[in-house]
């Protein structure tokens, strides 16, 4: 017996739901009340965050409908260990019928998906939807408030920080699973006796002493660095910071942006 799955992702594309699961039997323009479209929960695959709808009282999530048969229910069901089907009622024209939908198991926060996986959405959606309604979704959906209760934030109480670079290092940006940034950004502890690694890169960089005292090496030069000194790295330099002084750590606020790494970030709002 054949069934309703709703769709609100790139599959609302139906050449590329019938490529990955086979054509299916109808489909139509279907949308679903108190749902929201949402990026959440940053996939290294994807390169960002992927869409979910989430509840959201008053809201309606526009999408696809497929008549789906019982072989492509069951390929649905295998398709993504980190989604499974749940049943949801969708309004198709002005009927309301009973339907599936492929929902993320868990939503561990906000999480900005690539351009390209943006493209794909509005390319399907746009198929059935006016443009500038498509685009009013994506915007709503690029809005990280909705998750975070206006607040987003990273408690101290739940840091990882562990051991990079000789470091206590504590990674701030980029936030996956939260804000993302064109800019990296970590704490470092240095131990009194000890000394960041020396580790030339393709990145600009900044270090600002949060607390402490110590000294810099910077290429050909060395000098004292203590509580409120800025300094500026370029690219490649050779940069080592060491706490000479006994019984304090030396902390350090670093900043980074540029290099091969940063091309995937240009050009993105945030």
């Amino acid at each position: 017996m054949s069934t309703w799955l709703f769709t609100y992702g790139s599959s609302t594309d139906p050449d590329h739901f019938a490529e990955d699961f086979g054509k299916p039997e109808a489909f139509a323009a279907a949308r679903v009340a108190d749902y929201r479209l949402a990026f959440v929960n940053y996939r290294e695959a994807f390169g960002g965050g992927t869409s979910a709808i989430v509840p959201a009282p008053g809201a309606e999530a526009i999408g696809v409908a497929y008549r789906i048969t019982p072989e492509q229910h069951a390929k649905l069901a295998q398709a993504d260990p980190d989604y499974a089907l749940q049943p949801i009622q969708a309004r198709i024209g002005g009927e309301t019928v009973e339907a599936e939908v492929l929902l993320p198991r868990t939503i561990h926060g906000f999480a900005s998906p690539t351009d390209a996986y943006m493209a794909r959405i509005r390319y399907g959606l746009t198929g059935f939807y006016p443009v500038a309604q498509v685009d009013a979704v994506i915007r709503a959906a690029l809005d990280r408030r909705w998750l975070f209760d206006g607040l987003p934030a990273q408690w101290a109480a739940d840091a990882q920080p562990r051991m990079e670079y000789g470091t206590l290092f504590r990674r701030l940006l980029p936030w996956k699973g939260g804000v993302r940034t064109p800019w990296g950004g970590a704490v470092a502890t240095i131990a009194p006796g000890t000394a960041s690694e020396l580790f030339p890169h393709d990145e600009e960089e900044l270090a600002f002493v949060l607390s402490g005292s110590g000294s810099l090496r910077l290429n050909a030069h060395e000098r004292a660095i203590g509580q409120g000194d800025l300094i500026y790295f370029e690219p490649e330099c050779e940069h080592v910071v060491t706490n000479d002084q006994p019984g304090e750590p030396l902390v350090v606020l670093f900043l980074w942006w540029g290099g091969a790494d940063g091309v995937a970030w240009a050009g993105r709002k945030i």
